[in-house]
């Protein structure tokens, strides 16, 4: 039925030999903005994501390993068997204390976490969100040789709440007294200890920033008065995205019955799954654009069945089929849909690449981030080009079903 082809093509030309009657054009610029918008609001809930992760996996664990007991003093051989485990990248013990942070008049509460020196330095994802000053002050020397206060790395929005800078002194305390201390009246005073600002970290969500704190381990386990012991383990993986499997994996390693391992699916998992509901509720609106520009083609193809009812008769008396008839306007609203689509998909590329390069100077209190992030997903736009010419299709049954069942003696009656 190559006259289908043809006929579509020429009923698309409007009288007057323009490109697309007036029509048309409204159709396919219908289809264009709708698929404009469903591509860029995709990539742009997509780059929330992906900034989430991407910042929240650069400064904490991609898995938590914690011990049942309270103690865990041999957590050298666990590390050991973790960094054996198929999938680990690295793997450290950490010390986490609740703690009040004073500087002068300002205060405020923090959540401090030890981590071995070298690992620190070494971590070049964390180094990457460092603001100002040195992840090498961290180093702690637990003689105090040199005379100088231990290192501690603050988030950006805890040093402006303190008006904390590199080199500025900050007093820690906790109302822990640490292991082995009996818990007599003199023992309820709070523990306190000061430390230098060795840096400023700048994650880029505000819940973070707002209490990050980073410490030497050595300089943590003074300060909580907790010995050589450990809160648990940070553990990085070769691919964020089978850090469940890594899991199960160290576990089984290990004894099951004395640890607990959460990937970060797990910890961070309502922040995830807040984001995956915006995403598609955005999703949803936005295809809602693509169905209404779907009536424009189903208006569009019945209006051209009724202006085109002679020749849809003609067409009939020298043996088209009904369902030949049935093609040509369908091949009309396909090729609508396509053309819109196509020119949707580089509408939405454009947005987007727009969005990524210009600065919104969002409000990280209230947004959480500094910047609106983008995520182009290839599989994505050819789901939303598929679902788009889908929807197209579907907008050209009833026209071409009401231009197929047409009586070719009523069209050539009044003729």
């Amino acid at each position: 039925m190559a006259y289908a082809r043809f006929i579509s093509l020429r009923y698309l030309k409007a009288s007057r030999r323009t490109f697309l009657s007036t029509t048309t054009l409204i159709s396919g610029i219908g289809v264009i903005l709708g698929v404009t918008a469903l591509t860029a609001v995709v990539s742009v809930t997509g780059g929330f994501q992906r900034s989430y992760r991407d910042r929240i996996l650069g400064v904490y664990p991609h898995i938590l390993l914690y011990p049942h007991s309270s103690q865990f003093p041999e957590y050298r051989e666990v590390i050991e068997a973790v960094e054996a485990t198929d999938g680990v990248e690295s793997a450290t013990a950490f010390l986490r204390q609740h703690v009040m942070i004073y500087t002068g008049d300002a205060r405020s509460s923090a959540t401090v976490r030890g981590l071995e020196y070298d690992y620190l330095v070494g971590d070049e994802s964390l180094r990457q969100y460092l603001s100002s000053g040195s992840l090498e002050d961290l180093e702690y020397d637990p003689a105090r040789s040199n005379g100088e206060l231990p290192g501690i790395l603050l988030g950006i929005e805890l040093a402006r709440t303190l008006g904390a800078e590199p080199g500025d002194t900050v007093t820690l305390v906790t109302h822990l007294r640490g292991v082995g201390v009996a818990l007599g009246a003199s023992q309820m005073a709070p523990k306190d200890m000061q430390f230098r600002v060795a840096g400023i970290m700048d994650v880029g969500y505000v819940d973070f920033d707002s209490r990050l704190a980073l410490t030497d381990l050595r300089a943590m386990q003074e300060f909580t008065n907790n010995g050589d012991v450990v809160t648990g383990i940070d553990v990085r993986v070769d691919d964020i995205f089978e850090a469940d499997e890594v899991s199960a994996a160290i576990v089984g390693r290990l004894q099951h019955d004395r640890f607990l391992a959460l990937a970060w699916q797990e910890v961070y998992g309502p922040i995830f799954r807040s984001l995956e509901l915006q995403k598609w509720a955005l999703t949803l609106v936005m295809t809602f654009i693509v169905l209404v520009a779907s009536f424009n083609i189903i208006s569009t193809l019945v209006i051209m069945v009724l202006d085109k009812t002679k020749e849809i008769a003609i067409l009939k008396s020298m043996g088209a089929t009904r369902f030949g008839i049935m093609r040509i306007f369908m091949y009309q609203g396909v090729i609508i849909g396509v053309l819109g689509t196509l020119f949707g998909l580089l509408g939405g590329y454009v947005v987007c690449r727009i969005i990524a390069n210009i600065e919104f100077g969002l409000d990280p209190t209230v947004y959480k981030i500094s910047e609106l992030p983008v995520e182009m997903r290839p599989a994505e736009f050819g789901l939303i080009a598929l679902v788009a010419i889908a929807i197209s299709f579907l907008a050209t049954i009833y026209p071409s079903w009401r231009a197929g069942r047409m009586d070719p003696v009523e069209g050539l009656r009044y003729d």
